[in-house]
């Protein structure tokens, strides 16, 4: 691996001097699910908590990391949190989306100081993914899944908003959208390292758009 991690309660991962520790507690809809270490293996760690269990899989240069819920009946979901408690980057002092932000209104987005993949924002589908950087080197969160939610985002406390449906979602077993971090050298190569990513484990086929599944509006703009 080219990173070393230590699982516990959170788990720290290191490469060279950049270290992040992400919080194994998740909120669902309000309500916290505190998670506990139940097995490890060489490439894998399965922390689990009353109905809630996540698997963290480490391969040579990412982490993926996926939580389930399962509920006894058929279960809106309104807000999905992760790394409740807040992501901790030793000496954190920037980050990165290459989305452009608008001035969401009331929202305010534009002023927001943190990472925040939104409707609000430019690109349809946005990069979802975010880097995050210090003196010491810079580590990226983002989703292998696009969620169900027009807001995707770090948490003024730096836990990470990964899906806000409004309870349009209604299931008896909810997947979290995975997560995956990774390592990039600065910023702006974290954007090309999370494409490759995405066509390694199959999420994204690069390919040129048909001009026949072009709309027409787009094919003749105003």
């Amino acid at each position: 691996m080219t990173y070393k991690y230590t699982a516990g309660t959170d788990f720290v991962l290191l490469r060279g001097g950049a270290e992040i520790s992400l919080p194994m507690a998740a909120s669902l809809n309000g309500k916290e699910y505190p998670l506990s270490l139940s097995s490890e293996g060489d490439n894998f760690a399965v922390y689990s908590g009353e109905g809630c269990e996540a698997r963290v899989d480490f391969a040579r240069d990412s982490v993926k990391i996926a939580l389930k819920y399962e509920f006894e009946k058929t279960t809106p979901i309104y807000e999905s949190v992760v790394f409740f408690g807040g992501v901790k980057v030793k000496g954190f002092d920037r980050a990165l989306n290459v989305q452009p932000r608008n001035n969401g209104g009331k929202n305010m987005d534009f002023f927001f100081h943190l990472p925040d993949i939104s409707s609000n924002g430019y690109f349809s589908p946005p990069e979802l993914n975010m880097i995050l950087g210090s003196p010491e080197g810079t580590v990226a969160i983002g989703l292998l899944d696009i969620p169900d939610s027009k807001l995707c985002r770090l948490q003024p406390d730096m836990s990470f908003l990964v899906e806000s449906c409004g309870g349009n979602k209604k299931v008896k077993t909810y997947c979290v959208p995975e997560i995956l971090v990774t390592f990039p050298e600065d910023e702006w190569q974290g954007v090309s390292l999370f494409r490759e990513k995405l066509i390694e484990y199959g999420r994204y086929t690069p390919e040129k758009p048909k001009f026949s599944e072009v709309p027409s509006w787009w094919k003749n703009p105003l």
